[in-house]
């Protein structure tokens, strides 16, 4: 089908109906948008699958996932969740980029204050489970107070910094947030506060890694003017060494297991290898570049190969080192084409939200909002 053939207006309204094609320039605040809005819809895609294996995804979504769908809950019957649903993902990158957007900096209680908010307003539409390891650190934030003030006197039983890594983590946000800051001053002024302790509290740097991918996104002229080996190589730049998280937990989730989980040789859930996020970017680099020319039963096989497809979800694959070469893997690959980069990416099994709600923040950063199909956009 040749859309060029058709009448302009009747040209628009087809964009609108499926997505458009690359569109050779968009502005600055459409690109914003996209990068906002490619996360909603990526979560929204990825959060039924959430725990799927691949094969399972592939049987039931052979073309790949195209549309966001309803979330059943076999654990809780009579709680499913209709088609469009956020879970804490989309919740707290909202959260933090109104928080910033308001009072123009970093405020820690008040990016909490608005978390809190988020979670509360969820809780009464009976969505708190979508919350998954957030709910229990809001809930205990949120119990109430004699004198119904805020923040509440009574101390957390969960750390400050602990309860902040979980929303520094909605990293694609921070690319916008701190765009025309400095790597090292994002670093010391911002992040700082919100640093796990040493002993776990999540993967700061992975995070990292995300947030310049958004910020080297947005600087990219045109989406035709793209380069994965440029854009590689830039991450690769910018991972911090030493790493800025020196403790064993390593997942956007772990520390809810305590570590305590381990996988078939007996190693703990919450352990990567040493030195991973650098070398992760170098084999990604090497492996889209085997990529090209492929068919999709070569692409297939290479993902297999490379370990970025997950044919077990026991213990839950949530690490940082199982996420973030996944997101990035699709996204290298199909950059050119959005939306089926995303339907591929919602099978990879696993933490599927996670994985498309990063794709979907980069392809925004890099093709505005014009990519988005009026379904998906409608149905959010």
């Amino acid at each position: 089908l040749t859309l060029v053939q058709y009448e302009s207006v009747r040209h628009k309204e087809l964009e609108w109906e499926f997505g458009s094609a690359m569109e050779d320039e968009a502005s600055s605040s459409e690109r914003y948008s996209g990068c906002i809005l490619g996360l909603l819809l990526g979560d929204s895609i990825g959060s039924p699958q959430d725990g799927w294996t691949a094969m399972e995804s592939d049987i039931v979504h052979p073309m790949g996932v195209r549309r966001p769908g309803p979330r059943r809950m076999l654990d809780r019957p009579g709680s499913d969740y209709p088609a469009g649903h956020q879970t804490d993902r989309s919740a707290l990158a909202i959260a933090l980029a109104s928080s910033v957007g308001e009072s123009k900096k970093a405020d820690v209680g008040h990016i909490w204050q608005r978390c809190a908010e988020s979670f509360a307003v969820m809780t009464l539409n009976g969505q708190a489970a979508l919350f998954g390891a957030s709910a229990a650190v809001l809930q205990d934030t949120l119990k109430p107070t004699r004198e119904h003030t805020w923040p509440p006197e009574r101390p957390s039983r969960h750390p400050p910094r602990l309860r902040l890594s979980r929303v520094m983590r909605q990293a694609a946000v921070l690319g916008l947030c701190f765009l025309p800051t400095s790597t090292e001053d994002f670093i010391r002024d911002q992040a700082a506060r919100a640093l796990p302790p040493p002993d776990g509290g999540g993967d700061l740097d992975a995070s990292l890694i995300v947030t310049h991918a958004v910020r080297w996104l947005l600087r990219v002229p045109r989406p035709h003017d793209f380069d994965y080996h440029a854009f590689l190589s830039a991450l690769r730049a910018h991972t911090a060494s030493p790493p800025i998280t020196t403790g064993p937990v390593l997942a956007s989730n772990a520390d809810t297991y305590e570590g305590i989980w381990k996988n078939t040789d007996g190693m703990p859930l919450t352990t990567a290898p040493e030195g991973w996020r650098p070398k992760m970017l170098e084999q990604l680099e090497g492996l889209v570049a085997r990529a090209e020319g492929l068919d999709f039963a070569g692409i297939r096989g290479l993902e297999e190969e490379a370990g970025l497809r997950h044919s077990a979800c026991t213990p839950y694959p949530g690490r940082a080192f199982d996420v973030l070469p996944i997101a990035l893997w699709h996204f290298c690959l199909r950059w050119r084409t959005p939306s089926e980069c995303l339907a591929r990416a919602a099978c990879c099994g696993g933490d599927v939200p996670m994985v498309c709600s990063v794709v979907g923040a980069l392809l925004g950063a890099l093709h505005g909002t014009a990519w988005v199909p009026k379904a998906c956009y409608e149905t959010l």
